[in-house]
């Protein structure tokens, strides 16, 4: 008897805690929807930057340091000089490295990033394609242009000379970008994804037939970034063409697609809301969190009381970023 009602207080306690971040979400919820004004959003289509580039355990915070390094607010080049010279030594790790490329990238061209170039220069097929240095450096080219591509249409000769920098972009980035069957038949399917992304995000003329291509790769991973790089991309032939994979596909699938929809708001991903698989919801929790407004408020808070704890989680972590 003791032992049943030790497993029953556990639970109570486990409710109970559940409970008391359930009602803390609500209370910011409501606090949000009455300080928001209705319909404002913080991301539009094609600006919303992929996740970092996981980092080993014990690797220094790289943006953090790069942050401090450009408070001053002077030539980012002069500023970011103790980076560079920290890129040089041979010694050190690669965790450090990577997480270097990325930060550094965000300021500075990635051409002229130590070492960085060096990473994606062409290579033999027998060399390990499954580099941590080169994915890093791919990662950080498309850090790079999301935050820093030009505003305009497609054909106005802007994108073509954003994309086509010798000044910025590393030459065998510059390489793939004239042939991307290159790079997109990459043995590392890291690299075959995070090229395609940027390529939509440098608004490449192929990138919504070489995205189709994609979607039929091997890797699941690769066939999932093919849809960010729809989102990415924007416009309307890329928005129907997610629509009709949300249309025909369930699941972890429809959640990529969810994903990849946030890119037009939140309003595109709010029909999914109700959507009977848990991994759709949690997805539209993660990305109702990045639109603070009265109704994504509203919907957050319906789906912090939803049954499945994924959900919830997705919802509370969400308002707590």
């Amino acid at each position: 008897m003791v032992p049943l009602l030790s497993r029953t207080g556990s639970r109570r306690i486990r409710f109970a805690s559940r409970l008391m971040q359930i009602a803390s979400l609500l209370i910011f919820l409501l606090l949000m929807a009455l300080t928001v004004a209705p319909g404002c959003q913080v991301l539009t289509a094609g600006t919303r930057e992929p996740s970092r580039p996981r980092q080993e355990q014990g690797a220094f915070d790289a943006d953090a340091w790069c942050r401090e390094l450009l408070l001053d607010g002077g030539d980012p080049f002069e500023a970011l000089a103790p980076a560079g010279r920290r890129l040089e030594r041979p010694d050190l790790p690669d965790a450090d490295r990577a997480a270097l490329f990325v930060a550094v990238s965000r300021s500075l061209p990635p051409a002229v990033v130590p070492g960085l170039s060096e990473a994606l220069e062409p290579r033999e097929r027998s060399t390990n394609p499954r580099d941590p240095i080169r994915r890093a450096a791919l990662a950080a080219c498309l850090v790079h242009a999301l935050q820093h591509r030009p505003e305009g249409s497609a054909d106005d000769g802007t994108w073509a000379a954003f994309a086509g920098d010798a000044t910025r972009w590393p030459a065998g980035l510059l390489h793939w970008h004239r042939d991307p069957r290159q790079g997109l038949s990459d043995p590392d399917p890291d690299v075959r994804q995070t090229f395609l992304q940027w390529l939509a995000a440098v608004r490449h003329p192929q990138t919504l037939e070489l995205a189709r291509q994609q979607q039929l790769d091997s890797d699941p991973r690769v066939r999932t970034g093919a849809l960010a790089a729809l989102g990415l991309f924007g416009g309307d032939a890329a928005r129907a063409e997610l629509d009709e994979e949300a249309r025909r596909t369930s699941g972890r699938a429809r959640a990529a697609v969810v994903h990849a929809l946030a890119g037009w708001g939140w309003g595109a991903v709010a029909p999914f809301v109700d959507d009977e698989s848990w991994e759709v919801r949690q997805a539209v929790a993660e990305e109702l969190a990045r639109f603070p407004s009265v109704a994504s408020a509203a919907m957050l808070q319906n789906l912090a009381v939803a049954r499945a704890p994924q959900v919830q989680d997705a919802a509370i972590r969400g308002v707590q970023t």
